[in-house]
C-alpha cells in the first residue's frame, strides 16, 4: 500500500470548509470513511491524526491559510488555498482531469521509473500517473499541508492512491524527513531516471519556500548521481550475472544479519580512502583494539600499509576495478562483508572469511523467497555508505569516520597507497582529475575552499540525511573535507580520548556470530531456479509463437486487397492471448518485465493509441509492428538472462540429489 507519514509535531489537523457562493464543500461521509478505513488498516497512528481534524481551523503549519473545495466548470471538484486576501487554485478551474493528463504526459519517459510529485491536491495527477507507469515504478508524493490531505480524503475516493504499493506520501515541512524518504527509495541499482511534476499554483502557496529549498537539494542529488545511474544501468546485466555466479558463496557463508546488534554501544571506526586519512591512520592503528574497524575495498591497501588489518571490509560494486583493490592483499584475519553483485573473485578471495549482505536488489529479493533473508544493508553510490549502515545496524555507538573527505583535500583525490596509484600508476592529483572531469568548489569543515565533484556532493547529502535518522552519535574525525551537519566534528585524538577507552576483541565477536550459521535448506532455492529456467523458456516459446502469428498475418495482409475487420480482430485477439499468457509467467513478473521495461512500456503506450480504432490497413500494420517489437524485445531479454540462472542452478546441482536434474535438457533452446 502507499505509505504515508508525518514527522512534524502535528498539532490540530484541520479540515477547511468554505461558505462562499458557488462553493461545493459538503463532506461526503462515504468517501472519508472508506479512505480513512483503508489508511487505518496499515497506519492507524496517522489515521487517528487525520481523523482528529477540526473544521474551520487554519493549516497547522501555516496559520491564516485554509483549503476549500469547489466545483470546476466541467463539474469535477477543484481545490483552493485561501488566505491573506488571496485565492490560489491547486487544480484547473475548468477541467482538472485534462490538466492532470497533460501534466503526466509532460514527464513520462520510458527511461524513468521514479517520480517526485510536488503536492497531492485531490489526487488527479497521481491517479493518471499510476495508470501510465510500470509495476516497478516508485512515486514519492510530497504534501506539506496535512489539512489539504484531510480535505481530499473527504472529497474524493482516494483508495486507488492509498492502496498502491508504488506510492509513498510524505506529509509535513521537515526537509530532512522528505530527503530521507526520497533517498531510502532511490536505489541506484534500480532507478533509471527521475521525473519531477508540480501541481498548479505551487509557487504561490505559503509552502513555496519549503518546496523551493527542497527542490534545490533534491535536484542536486539527482543531477550529481546521473553518471552513477548510467553506469549502473549498463551494469545491470553484470550484477545479475555476478549474483548467480556467487550463489554457491551465498549458500555456504553466514548472512550479515547475524552481526546486527552484535556491537551495541561499542564504538566503530569507518576507514575510508580520502586524502586526509594520512593525518590519523597511524593513530587509528594504536586504538585498533578499542573499536570495530570497518574498512572499504578502496582503503584496504592503505590500512595494511599502516601495519594493521580492519576487522571488516565492505565491498559491493559489480565492476572488476573494485576487485583489483582487494586482489593480492595479504590479510589474515579481516572478514569481508559483500553484496553478491560484486565481482565474484572478491568473494572467492575471502572464502571462509565472508558474510553475505543484500542491497535488496531484484535478484536478492527473489532469492530471499527461498532462503532466509541475509540482511539488508543500504548503499548509495559510495561503499562508505554501506560501511555506515553496517555499523549502524550492528548497534555501534559512536560511529567515527576517518578518511571521509568527500573532497580533494590537499590537492589529492585519494590517500596514498591505493591500487590506482601503486599498480596502475595513476596521477592522483586534482590537476590530473580536472583534465578529464569537472570539479566544483565548496567550503570544507574549517571554512576553507576545497574542490570536490558532483558525485561526492551527492554522497554528502545522503550522509547528512541518514545521520539525522540515526540514534547513535556520529563523529567526523576526518580532519578535513566537507562532511558536516548532523554530526560532531572532532580530531581523531579527541574522539579517541573521549570514546575509545575500553579494549574488546571485535574479531572474536564476529567469528562467534559467524559460527551460528548452520546452513540453508537449498531445495527450495534449487526448485526456484529450476522453475524460473522453465518459465523463461516458456516466455521464449510464447514470443516465438507470437512472432510467427505476426508473420502469418503480415503475409495475408499483402495478399488481400481489402482488410476484413473480422480478420483483424481475430489476429489481435490471438496476439493478445500470447501477450496475456506471457505476462502471467512468473519469470516475466520477477525479472523479464523489469529488464525489458522500455519494450513493455512502449507497447503499452503505443497500443493505447491504436486499440479501439477502426482497423484500416495502416492501423493494422501499426498494431502488428507493436506486437513484433514486444515479442522481439522480450525474447531477446529472456535469452540474455537465461544463462545466468542456468549457471546458478549448476552451481547448486552438486549440493544435493536434487542436482541430478538434467539441466541441459531443461535449457535446450537458442541462447
Amino acid at each position: 500500500m502507499a505509505h504515508l507519514e508525518v514527522k512534524n509535531s502535528v498539532r490540530n489537523i484541520v479540515r477547511i470548509s468554505g461558505n462562499r457562493q458557488g462553493d461545493s464543500n459538503e463532506i461526503r461521509d462515504n468517501y472519508y470513511l472508506d479512505n480513512i478505513s483503508s489508511l487505518r488498516q496499515y497506519n492507524p497512528v496517522l489515521a487517528a491524526k487525520i481523523d482528529s481534524v477540526n473544521p474551520g481551523e487554519d493549516d497547522p503549519e501555516f496559520p491564516g491559510w485554509k483549503f476549500e473545495v469547489r466545483d470546476a466548470r466541467n463539474g469535477q471538484k477543484t481545490m483552493f488555498c485561501v488566505g491573506d486576501g488571496t485565492e490560489i487554485a491547486i487544480h484547473s478551474t475548468y477541467d482538472p482531469d485534462r490538466e492532470a493528463s497533460d501534466q503526466v504526459n509532460g514527464i513520462l519517459d520510458e527511461k524513468r521509473n521514479y517520480f517526485v510529485i510536488l503536492g497531492l491536491g485531490l489526487g488527479y495527477a497521481v491517479e493518471k500517473l499510476i495508470d501510465e507507469v510500470g509495476l516497478e515504478t516508485r512515486i514519492l508524493v510530497i504534501e506539506p499541508h496535512i489539512s489539504a490531505v484531510r480535505l481530499a480524503m473527504s472529497t474524493r475516493d482516494m483508495r486507488k492512491i492509498l492502496n498502491d504499493k508504488r506510492i509513498h506520501i510524505t506529509i509535513g515541512i521537515n526537509i530532512e524527513n522528505v530527503l530521507g524518504n526520497f533517498l531510502s527509495r532511490y536505489n541506484l541499482a534500480e532507478v533509471n531516471g527521475v521525473g519531477f511534476m508540480e501541481l498548479a499554483g505551487r509557487k504561490k502557496l505559503p509552502s513555496a519556500k519549503f518546496y523551493s529549498d527542497l527542490l534545490t537539494r533534491l535536484k542536486g542529488v539527482v543531477i550529481t548521481t546521473g553518471g552513477n545511474l548510467q553506469t549502473l544501468m549498463l551494469m545491470a546485466w553484470t550484477y545479475q550475472k555476478n549474483t548467480m555466479e556467487s550463489i554457491g558463496n551465498i549458500a555456504d557463508h553466514p548472512p550479515v544479519r547475524l552481526l546486527f546488534n552484535a556491537f551495541e554501544e561499542k564504538p566503530a571506526i569507518i576507514v575510508s580512502a580520502g586524502p586526509s586519512l594520512e593525518k590519523n591512520i597511524d593513530l587509528v592503528r594504536q586504538y585498533r583494539d578499542r573499536a570495530v574497524i570497518i574498512g572499504v575495498d578502496t582503503s584496504t591497501r592503505p590500512i595494511l600499509k599502516a601495519g594493521f588489518e580492519p576487522d571488516l571490509i565492505c565491498t559491493g560494486d559489480p565492476q572488476e576495478a573494485n576487485w583489483k583493490h582487494l586482489r593480492g592483499t595479504n590479510t589474515v584475519n579481516s572478514i569481508l562483508v559483500a553484496e553478491p553483485m560484486t565481482h565474484p573473485l572478491s568473494l572467492e578471495f575471502f572464502k571462509n572469511r565472508l558474510f553475505i549482505a543484500s542491497y535488496n536488489d531484484k535478484v536478492m529479493k527473489w532469492i530471499s523467497q527461498f532462503i532466509p533473508d541475509v540482511g539488508h544493508i543500504m548503499t548509495w553510490g559510495s561503499v562508505a555508505t554501506m560501511a555506515f549502515d553496517l555499523a549502524r545496524k550492528m548497534g555501534c555507538d559512536p560511529i567515527i569516520f576517518v578518511g571521509q573527505d568527500l573532497s580533494f583535500s590537499g590537492g589529492r583525490t585519494y590517500v596514498k597507497g591505493t591500487y590506482f596509484e601503486d599498480e596502475e600508476k595513476q596521477d592522483m592529483s586534482v590537476q590530473a582529475f580536472e583534465k578529464k572531469n569537472r570539479a566544483m568548489v565548496m567550503t570544507d569543515i574549517y571554512g576553507n575552499e576545497v574542490k570536490t565533484n558532483r558525485q561526492m556532493f551527492a554522497y554528502k547529502e545522503w550522509f547528512l540525511t541518514e545521520f539525522g535518522r540515526t540514534q547513535a552519535r556520529i563523529i567526523n574525525a576526518t580532519e578535513g573535507g566537507i562532511l558536516d551537519g548532523n554530526c560532531e566534528i572532532k580530531t581523531f585524538k579527541e574522539a579517541a580520548e573521549e570514546y575509545l577507552k575500553e579494549p574488546f576483541d571485535a574479531l572474536s565477536i564476529i567469528r562467534e556470530k559467524g559460527k551460528q550459521f548452520e546452513g540453508y535448506n537449498l531445495d527450495p532455492l534449487r526448485a526456484g531456479l529450476f522453475n524460473n529456467i522453465r518459465s523463461i523458456k516458456n516466455c521464449i516459446d510464447l514470443c516465438e509463437k507470437g512472432l510467427s502469428r505476426v508473420r502469418q498475418a503480415a503475409l495475408t495482409l499483402e495478399k488481400i486487397d481489402k482488410l476484413s475487420a473480422k480478420f483483424a480482430q481475430e489476429v489481435i485477439k490471438e496476439l493478445d492471448e500470447y501477450r496475456f499468457e506471457l505476462m502471467e509467467e512468473p519469470s516475466m513478473k520477477e525479472f523479464i518485465e523489469t529488464a525489458n521495461q522500455v519494450g513493455v512500456l512502449n507497447f503499452k503506450r503505443a497500443f493505447k493509441a491504436v486499440n479501439g480504432r477502426d482497423f484500416s490497413r495502416m492501423t493494422f500494420r501499426e498494431a502488428l509492428d507493436l506486437y513484433t517489437n514486444l515479442f522481439m524485445s522480450t525474447g531477446k531479454t529472456c535469452r540474455g538472462v537465461l544463462p545466468f540462472f542456468v549457471m546458478g542452478f549448476r552451481k547448486l546441482a552438486d549440493r544435493s540429489d536434487a542436482g541430478t536434474v538434467n539441466v541441459e535438457d531443461l535449457c535446450q533452446t537458442k541462447i
